[in-house]
């Protein structure tokens, strides 16, 4: 595969490469942009300071895994005390939030 400097869209996947092609030819993408979500789940909060102050500007709230060393525990809104960076913690927090997400679903199909 030829990759080259100017062409971009060989790297992005195929819907992505389409409204990359769309955006780029001047037209808007039918994507809807209104929706946000409803929880934001950060693994390592560190190297994720931007989408934290984004979520926190649009009333996000977020969960996060934080270290003791983590700098922005302040901006999580439920910080969880945690290793970040190691496999066996992280498969653990995975599992744990899928548990907990898919009681949530089963109790508000009964509701």
């Amino acid at each position: 595969m030829n990759i080259t400097k100017n062409k971009p869209e060989r790297l992005l996947p195929k819907s992505t490469k389409r409204r990359y092609m769309l955006h780029r030819k001047g037209r808007e993408p039918r994507v809807k942009r209104d929706v946000l979500p409803s929880l934001i789940i950060f693994f390592n909060p560190n190297q994720h300071t931007v989408a934290l102050k984004e979520a926190l500007q649009c009333g996000i709230p977020t969960i996060g895994i934080a270290d003791t060393d983590c700098q922005v525990v302040k901006l999580l809104t439920y910080p969880v005390p945690g290793n970040p960076v190691g496999m066996r913690s992280l498969f653990f927090f995975m599992e744990l939030f899928k548990t907990a997400m898919d009681q949530a679903y089963l109790l508000r199909l009964r509701s």
